[in-house]
């Protein structure tokens, strides 16, 4: 009996590995047979996906998921990458432009929830949120610096490619866009209504 519980064991070890192969081979051959624009486009639609409806240890549920599943900032950067990769004048720069617009915007946001939720704080959690908030800002400043120093001013010359200025920008919005909506959903948690700054121009 012993011996063919281990031989059970041991063929779903092997189905588990043979997927795990095949995952690995389909993601590779769709990363490398796909065009820069394909998976950029790809990435510009998965954005509004990336709200998970839980940071660190707590749920969000109904509105406040679909508020910020559907905020405005996604649904008009959707368009606008959109607009832009169709567009005569799509280049690299206009993507850095791009998203240089939508980090300014996000990092609006952020002021704006910091601020407000600091107001509903008594003193004690006030400087603990300071500290947080400090905590969070050194972290996301240190890690765009050793990106940029490490993959893109090499002396060997950039990691990423001609495309290494937009994934940086992508990954310093994507930092500052999860920072707002984790105080957005702290903001919630005290019996507030979260509201953003930005009224969407684009549906």
């Amino acid at each position: 009996m012993k011996i063919i519980i281990r031989f059970c064991i041991l063929i779903a070890i092997s189905f588990l590995l043979a997927s795990c192969g095949k995952v690995a081979v389909s993601t590779e051959q769709s990363q490398n047979g796909s065009s820069s624009l394909e998976v950029e486009q790809q990435v510009a639609a998965v954005v509004r996906d990336q709200v998970s409806g839980n940071y660190g240890v707590y749920d969000m549920k109904g509105e406040l998921l679909d508020k910020l599943n559907n905020n405005p900032i996604d649904v008009n950067y959707e368009v606008e990458f959109k607009e832009l990769n169709q567009s005569e004048i799509f280049s690299t720069s206009a993507q850095v432009e791009l998203e240089s617009k939508y980090t300014k915007l996000w990092d609006t946001e952020l002021n704006a929830i910091y601020n407000k939720l600091l107001s509903k704080l008594n003193p004690k959690e006030k400087e603990l949120l300071i500290q947080s908030q400090k905590g969070w800002l050194q972290h996301h400043m240190k890690e765009s610096e050793f990106v940029n120093q490490v993959f893109n001013l090499r002396e060997l010359g950039p990691v990423f490619g001609s495309q290494g200025r937009v994934q940086m920008h992508q990954a310093i919005n994507g930092r500052i866009r999860e920072r707002t909506l984790e105080l957005m959903e702290y903001y919630s948690l005290l019996g507030n209504d979260v509201q953003f700054v930005f009224i969407g121009t684009k549906k």
